[in-house]
């Protein structure tokens, strides 16, 4: 028995019957649960760009919205389904994370390069070789260009 008295079994019937309230102090009763696994599961990489609050949050969220997929009808049911909602989270916001650092990675390179081109083309400036190439014809230019 919990807190209230009432089994978990109970209060999955209740929420299965579409007894919203039920649902949510159902899933209030795993919040816990769902935290210890969050703090346990994610690694030092990821638990500074990942909130274990945040995580919880979000599988709370699915699994209240997705609660009518749940095809079980025990305790032990209930909760392997909430950690398959857990992992697929943690995956989904790993992956997002890991390409969120692709991408600030492919910035600083895009930046760094657009440095590079501005050095030269100033550098090309600088010497008058970029006037030459500018009085040329267009027509001429891309035939140069295309080689």
């Amino acid at each position: 028995m919990h807190e209230s008295g009432e089994a978990p079994d109970v209060r999955i019937s209740r929420a299965q019957a579409g007894d919203r309230e039920a649902l949510g102090r159902l899933l209030q009763l795993y919040r816990n649960y769902l935290w210890m696994l969050a703090r346990s599961q994610l690694g030092g990489a990821l638990r500074k760009d990942l909130n274990p609050s945040d995580l919880v949050q979000e599988v709370s969220l699915e699994a209240c919205r997705d609660f009518n997929g749940f095809r079980g009808g025990t305790e032990p049911e209930l909760v392997a389904w909430l950690r398959r909602i857990f992992v697929r989270n943690l995956a989904d916001q790993a992956r997002r994370t890991q390409a969120a650092k692709r991408d600030r990675g492919r910035e600083e390179s895009l930046e760094a390069l657009l440095d590079r081109s501005s050095i030269a083309v100033h550098e090309a400036l600088a010497r008058g070789i970029m006037s030459g190439l500018c009085r040329k014809a267009p027509g001429r230019l891309y035939r140069e260009a295309r080689g």
